[in-house]
């Protein structure tokens, strides 16, 4: 695969427009938080950035990378930054390979001056995929304060009393946001933010994402999804847990919190470098059928009562963004490989009832899949 790219550099030029903080593909080759947007340039002259001039003595003393240069360099620059790179690229006659997430704005001026543009991710992608020792570091780092902040969540669930079927905490009633508030703070000490958490008690917790502020209930199952990232360099881990303050209402819920678990053991097992990434798809989502439950696919109702049903994939790659590609499905093409950073999230849900997600961050090793989020994956807290 590497070599496929090295030999097509002669042919194309790799360019892109962006800052930073907004893009990981940027943040991973210079290394600092910077919201001036800048130009990156893969050429068969290699690779480097052109930084504006307020900007240059900055990224040249403090940016890992080598290839640091100004702008003002350019002919033409005195005019506009714009068209003395566009001039730079249509003298190269070349085709310039742009990322999916290019300023659409940007290609159409790139168009009209004449020069001939492809999109296509996968070189600028490719660079995320894999991690490298620093940037494991710093998630091994975050995935322990994630640990820590579920062994305090259900320290909080197993302090609580109910009262007319409502959970309180400290004499007051727990809600969604009053637990969220408690875990922010708790994340905040270990210099961790939430990027998106979701706490989901009964009929709310069908829903994957739900940001609906409600009180929580017993005998009813609670999910907490917390995709937390390290405020320094925003790498991110994503980890789902499961609880019930006694036993479920509905008891269908034990044996399918058993399947969840399962599954997700399964990805594990089969998540070795080398091994196709559909494939362990295909293997969870048997475990998950012998249990009754439905895969969602997108031109099948996911709204029907009483039957469990899966309506979102089985995880995905994990970085800077708490979401990025590889996604763990039927249509995965790509391998499980060394140093891949993977969350792992099958969950069942029942429309009416609420759900079951557990889900963990791991790290791809030569040996296998190292679960960095490990817990104890207790599903029934406080019996009654």
């Amino acid at each position: 695969m590497k070599k496929s790219i090295k030999n097509i550099k002669k042919e194309h030029v790799y360019f892109h427009y962006a800052n930073t903080m907004d893009s990981p593909f940027m943040y991973k080759k210079l290394g600092l938080n910077i919201p001036t947007n800048i130009f990156y340039i893969d050429d068969e002259m290699g690779e480097y950035f052109y930084i504006p001039e307020f900007e240059y003595n900055y990224f040249k003393k403090y940016s890992k990378h080598v290839g640091i240069k100004n702008i003002n360099e350019l002919n033409r620059v005195e005019n506009n930054y714009f068209e003395a790179i566009f001039d730079f690229l249509k003298r190269k006659k070349k085709i310039i390979i742009v990322p999916a997430f290019f300023p659409a704005w940007l290609l159409a001026k790139m168009l009209k001056y004449g020069l001939e543009v492809k999109v296509a991710d996968y070189y600028f992608f490719q660079s995320l995929l894999y991690k490298n020792k620093e940037e494991i570091k710093i998630i091994r780092r975050t995935a322990k304060g994630v640990r820590d902040c579920f062994n305090y969540i259900e320290k909080v669930l197993a302090g609580t009393t109910i009262r007319n079927n409502f959970i309180y905490y400290e004499s007051k009633k727990l809600s969604s946001k009053s637990l969220s508030n408690l875990i922010e703070l708790f994340l905040l000490n270990k210099n961790l933010r939430s990027v998106f958490s979701i706490i989901a008690c009964g009929e709310y917790a069908y829903y994957p994402h739900c940001q609906v502020d409600h009180f929580l209930k017993p005998k009813k199952t609670i999910i907490i999804d917390l995709g937390v990232k390290d405020v320094d360099n925003g790498y991110c881990v994503d980890v789902s847990r499961t609880y019930c303050l006694g036993k479920p209402e509905y008891m269908k819920f034990i044996d399918l919190y058993n399947c969840v678990k399962k599954a997700k053991f399964e990805l594990e097992k089969m998540a070795f470098p080398g091994k196709l990434i559909s494939t362990a798809y295909n293997q969870a989502i048997r475990v998950m059928s012998k249990q009754g439950i439905k895969i969602a696919r997108n031109s099948s109702p996911n709204n029907v009562v009483g039957i469990p049903i899966c309506h979102h994939s089985l995880g995905h790659g994990i970085g800077r963004e708490l979401h990025q590609l590889p996604i763990i499905n039927e249509n995965a093409t790509v391998n499980f490989e060394k140093n891949m950073v993977l969350a792992f999230e099958p969950g069942a849900y029942i429309r009416g009832r609420g759900g079951i997600r557990i889900e963990d961050t791991y790290l791809i090793t030569e040996n296998g899949a190292e679960n960095l989020t490990y817990g104890k994956y207790k599903l029934l807290i406080n019996k009654l």
